[in-house]
């Protein structure tokens, strides 16, 4: 089964979805989900995968189930995927910043916004938002 159909299933059916992301914590005598790099990218990928505003709050609950950075063992792709889980934390503030101004966007939206390149005031504006929101 591939991640987006995970995803979608999991954004289906809210009760279920954050239940199978705490039973994968590290703590867990037997994770569902034992392999580290599976773990956070499933995460990512759910997490990007949420099309709607009002899911938000799950994000924060599924980033509170992924392994700190210094957990299991070191390896490159290891610091990619956290790197990678910094950058949509800074992507989830946002958000959280901008719901406080009944501005709804997803993470997605948010990050697709700060990539493009070719609108650069749009750009400006994204990056000092994600700037700020990373100091909160």
């Amino acid at each position: 089964m591939n991640d987006t159909k995970v995803c979608h299933d999991f954004y289906s059916d809210e009760s279920q979805f954050p239940q199978v992301f705490e039973a994968s914590k590290r703590e867990e005598f037997d994770p569902i989900i034992s392999e580290l790099e599976d773990l956070m990218v499933l995460a990512r990928n759910c997490i990007y995968a949420c099309k709607n505003p009002n899911q938000n709050d799950n994000i924060l609950t599924l980033l509170g189930c992924l392994p700190k950075r210094g957990y299991g063992p070191e390896n490159t792709e290891l610091e990619k995927l956290h790197d990678s889980i910094d950058e949509l934390e800074v992507y989830y503030k946002t958000v959280k910043v901008l719901q406080r101004y009944n501005v709804p966007m997803t993470v997605l939206e948010i990050k697709e916004l700060a990539k493009r390149k070719e609108d650069n005031e749009i750009n400006e504006f994204f990056t000092s938002l994600c700037r700020m929101a990373s100091k909160m």
